[in-house]
């Protein structure tokens, strides 16, 4: 079972690929299964942090960028050249990227976050 807060997400996401909008999925969690979540709710395109393989066994480090900080903006940015973008994160480590994209959603627990406050940012409560 899905905590409650990804039910309101995806009924969102959803609701925006009928739309004909383009949803990705930019994820600090590990490519593996990330890509199998994005796949049972529809969601076709994921950047996340990827693990290195070499003849199908895992190297034990990634391949590439993490996903994280500073670089969720570099990912996003070779992604979406003047597309309207919206991010939704729980993470306060999502600032830059939120600093930089048109709309972003914060989705916290129980109460809102002060820092999302502190920039004006819409906010999702789930209890």
């Amino acid at each position: 079972m899905l905590p409650d807060v990804v039910l309101p997400l995806i009924d969102r996401l959803r609701d925006q690929i009928a739309h004909g909008e383009r949803v990705c999925i930019l994820s600090g969690g590990y490519d593996i299964y990330i890509s199998k979540f994005a796949q049972y709710f529809g969601i076709e395109e994921v950047i996340a942090s990827k693990i290195a393989f070499k003849n199908e066994i895992c190297l034990g480090r990634l391949e590439g960028l993490d996903c994280m900080g500073e670089n969720k903006l570099t990912y996003i940015r070779s992604l979406v050249n003047n597309f309207y973008t919206i991010c939704y994160t729980d993470s306060i480590s999502d600032l830059p990227l939120l600093k930089a994209i048109d709309k972003p959603i914060v989705v916290s627990s129980i109460k809102p976050q002060e820092w999302a406050k502190q920039y004006l940012y819409e906010q999702i409560i789930w209890n």
